[in-house]
């Protein structure tokens, strides 16, 4: 998959949130990839894996990211290591914008979707407190 069709991708799938490339070996970046994501308070990406380890680096804001169905409470500062083929998904739980680096060390990364992965097979909450009761319970 060539870095835009994984963007445009991306896009498709994401809720109350924006992807934007920021790196690619087009940009004399090498085999490198990176991508900020910006999620509005409730937006959630949804479960899927890549063929390549993925690094997430928040830059800010707090969320809970579901690595196969355990939860990890993200926050500003948090550096996540997903390794490749690992479904994984984002929910932001907090008041403002959740802001994250993904870095991928490859020039073409893989995006598929994985349907029936919790959460994504329950509605989303509509309440930020709700999302935490779900990891509380996960």
């Amino acid at each position: 998959m060539t870095v835009e069709e994984v963007l445009e991708e991306s896009k498709q799938h994401i809720i109350k949130g924006a992807i934007r490339q920021l790196v690619d070996p087009a940009r004399g970046a090498g085999e490198s990839v990176i991508f900020e994501s910006a999620f509005d308070s409730g937006g959630h990406f949804p479960p899927h894996t890549h063929s390549h380890d993925q690094t997430l680096i928040v830059l800010d804001g707090e969320g809970i990211l579901f690595i196969g169905e355990e939860p990890h409470t993200i926050g500003t500062d948090s550096v996540i290591r997903i390794p490749a083929e690992t479904p994984h998904c984002l929910y932001n739980t907090g008041f403002g914008k959740l802001r994250l680096l993904s870095v991928f060390g490859s020039r073409e990364p893989s995006l598929t979707f994985v349907d029936g992965l919790f959460p994504a097979s329950r509605p989303l909450p509509d309440e930020v407190d709700q999302v935490e009761e779900l990891a509380a319970v996960a």
